[in-house]
């Protein structure tokens, strides 16, 4: 049987090599369909000019506001992003996403990595990037398969 330290230990470095291999792509290639960095919903938005709540500048706000005052991004990060954002011209990032949609991505990697409040700020405030990823769909699959490879 695992000691709690062991255990402890195993779901940090398996959070850790998660955020690595989201940020990095590593381990997963962007599709061929979709060009990279933008998602379908945020294709269709653009072509059809519907593209509102990656400018408007209420969401941008807020979701600036719970990166640093809540999660402990640092401004400069946060500003990294942006700038990312506006250069790249496409309104898939985790400054756009709709309100409430962090807190909800930043909980269900907390409670999927058995992590406790400082140890999850701790992980995004390393890599925020890991909450532009949905978690159903992108985020469980890794995860699964990296916890199958460990075992």
């Amino acid at each position: 049987m695992q000691t709690m330290a062991t255990v402890a230990t195993h779901c940090c470095f398996l959070a850790i090599l998660a955020v690595y291999l989201i940020e990095f792509g590593a381990a997963f290639q962007p599709s061929n369909h979709l060009r990279v960095g933008t998602s379908r919903s945020v294709q269709f938005r653009q072509r059809h000019g519907h593209l509102n709540a990656a400018t408007d500048p209420s969401i941008i706000a807020s979701n600036r506001e719970y990166l640093i005052n809540v999660l402990g991004v640092s401004p400069n990060k946060v500003k990294t992003i942006e700038i990312r954002r506006a250069e790249n011209n496409w309104g898939g990032s985790i400054i756009t996403l709709e309100i409430g949609v962090l807190e909800e991505r930043s909980a269900w990697l907390r409670n999927r990595l058995d992590l406790n409040e400082s140890e999850c700020k701790k992980l995004i405030q390393r890599g925020p990037y890991v909450l532009q990823k949905k978690p159903k769909t992108n985020l469980a699959p890794k995860f699964d398969y990296l916890q199958e490879r460990l075992n």
